[in-house]
């Protein structure tokens, strides 16, 4: 849903300057160290200021394509709830680059991580941004086919405003966004179900498995049954 622009891993006050808004993930502990790990949205320009005021040996700042105004000029950081799993995929990765683990891929592991992240916390994240309204209402409304009509309706925006408000937001136009949710919520049922391949090519509005099955790997390079194979095998090592 939300692009990744890059990433860095540092430690101590050594913090790259970037743009729009991050996801910041921070461990208190030292290397090797199994220790409590924090995350949240983050105002990319009040990064230096956070870590300057707070003791984090090792942090990793996701830069984001989200350039939003927040619904309060004061609000400028998002403390972000997770779960046991995404805790232990967050321990995973922090161990990644401790360990300089090259057999451990950085960039899925990341997406993974930001994606279960914001769909757990959409429901308080909506509050903040309308662009995460837009997110939040596409998802709950995936199995009606919706229009580029009713995602202008619900923002009550023309075409061409809510084109433009999707670029300017999240640098991708509306379709690409509807298309993303789709492979977002297909992943969240292989990682979290074990329905079948055509049941959730359903629920992701698809007429058939074999349709579902062809839009997935060109989106993602795998066929759903290999991304979840690939699911599992990541979860053992955490």
């Amino acid at each position: 849903m939300i692009e990744i622009k890059n990433i860095y891993y540092t430690t101590g006050k050594n913090v790259h300057g970037v743009n729009g808004w991050s996801i910041l993930l921070a461990k208190g502990g030292m290397y090797m160290e199994k220790s409590e790990v924090e995350i949240f949205l983050i105002e990319s320009q009040m990064i230096f200021k956070y870590v300057s005021q707070n003791v984090l040996n090792q942090i990793i700042i996701v830069e984001l394509n989200l350039f939003c105004e927040s619904i309060s000029d004061y609000i400028w950081k998002i403390d972000l709830k997770i779960n046991r799993d995404i805790n232990s995929l967050i321990q995973l990765l922090f161990t990644r680059f401790e360990t300089k683990d090259r057999t451990y891929v950085v960039d899925p592991a990341i997406e993974m991580i930001i994606r279960k992240t914001i769909r757990m916390n959409l429901s308080s994240l909506k509050d903040y941004f309308e662009i995460f309204k837009l997110i939040a209402f596409i998802q709950e409304n995936m199995s009606d086919n919706l229009t580029v009509t009713d995602l202008a309706e619900f923002m009550h925006m023309s075409k061409p405003t809510l084109n433009r408000f999707c670029l300017n937001k999240i640098n991708k136009v509306h379709q690409n966004l509807i298309n993303d949710i789709k492979i977002t919520l297909a992943k969240n049922l292989l990682e979290s179900t074990d329905k079948k391949i055509y049941e959730i090519g359903e629920e992701t509005s698809f007429f058939n498995a074999s349709t579902f099955t062809v839009f997935f790997k060109r989106e993602t390079g795998l066929s759903p049954k290999e991304y979840r194979q690939d699911y599992f095998c990541l979860l053992e090592r955490a």
